[in-house]
C-alpha cells in the first residue's frame, strides 16, 4: 500500500474515532444530567453491597410485590400501584442497574442472584412476610424462584404473560423469543444508546415509536423520566 493510500485511509478512520468519542461523551453527559433532573420517586433501599430504588404505598397485608418485566422500570406500574393501594399495602421495584436502583457487580448474573436480591430488599425495606409476587414476563421466573427458595415468605404469586425457565433453551440466543436477527437489532439498538446517537435521534424528534412507547406506558407527569430511562446506558439485562 503506497502512503498516499494509508493516508486516505487513516482519515476516515479518524473521522469515525473522533466522531464516536464525541457521541459518547454527549451520552455520558446527558445521562448525568437526567440523573439531576429525575430523583428517584421512591425510597433506596440498602440491600448491603448497593442501593435498590423501591416504590411502595397503601397499607395493609398482604403485601403485595410487583416483579417487572425485562427492563422495565418502577414507572410502569404507578396506575397499578395506585390501585391496588386502595385494598393494601404494594410495592414495585427497579432490579438492580434498572432505573433509579444501582448496577450490580460484574460478572455473570442468575434468576438466583435477582430472587436473593430482592430476599434482601424485602428485608432491608422492613417488608412483614408473608408477600403475594406478581411477576410480569421475566419477573415470573424471578418470582417463581423466588418461591422455590423462600416457600415460607410467600401467600401467593400472580403471573403476567411470564416466561418461562426453559425460554433460552426453546427460542435459541439468550433466550429471545423471535430468533437471532432480532437478538442482533436489540444489541445494535444498545451500542447507539451508548454512542449517543439514539439519544440525539430522540432530540431531533426522528424516534416516533419512542413517544409513542411513552404515551402508551406511563403517566403523563413521568413521561420525561422515562424518556431518560430508555435513553440511559445503565440499563442491565437482568
Amino acid at each position: 500500500m503506497t502512503p498516499n493510500a494509508r493516508r486516505r485511509l487513516r482519515a476516515p478512520v479518524i473521522a469515525a474515532a473522533v466522531a464516536a468519542l464525541s457521541s459518547a461523551a454527549y451520552q455520558e453527559a446527558a445521562a448525568a444530567r437526567d440523573r439531576r433532573r429525575f430523583p428517584a420517586p421512591g425510597r433506596l433501599v440498602d440491600i448491603g453491597d448497593r442501593k435498590v430504588h423501591l416504590l411502595d404505598a397503601g397499607h395493609g397485608t398482604p403485601t403485595v410485590v410487583i416483579v417487572p418485566a425485562l427492563g422495565d422500570s418502577v414507572l410502569t406500574w404507578i396506575r397499578t400501584l395506585r390501585a391496588l393501594a386502595s385494598e393494601t399495602h404494594a410495592c414495585v421495584y427497579d432490579r438492580a442497574g434498572i432505573g433509579w436502583s444501582d448496577p450490580p457487580a460484574r460478572g455473570r448474573r442468575t434468576v438466583g442472584d435477582t430472587a436473593r436480591e430482592l430476599r434482601a430488599l424485602l428485608d432491608g425495606a422492613g417488608i412483614e412476610p408473608p408477600v403475594v409476587l406478581v411477576g410480569h414476563s421475566i419477573g415470573g421466573v424471578i418470582a417463581r424462584r423466588f418461591a422455590t427458595r423462600y416457600p415460607d415468605m410467600v401467600a401467593g404469586i400472580v403471573l403476567i404473560d411470564s416466561s418461562h425457565e426453559n425460554q433460552s433453551r426453546r427460542h435459541g440466543v439468550h433466550g429471545f423469543p423471535y430468533g437471532r436477527s432480532s437478538y442482533y437489532r436489540r444489541a445494535l439498538k444498545r451500542q447507539l444508546r451508548i454512542l449517543g446517537a439514539r439519544r440525539l435521534a430522540a432530540a431531533l424528534g426522528l424516534l416516533r415509536g419512542l413517544d409513542a412507547d411513552t404515551d402508551r406506558e406511563v403517566l403523563a407527569e413521568h413521561a420525561a423520566a422515562y424518556r431518560a430511562i430508555l435513553l440511559s446506558t445503565r440499563q442491565r439485562r437482568v
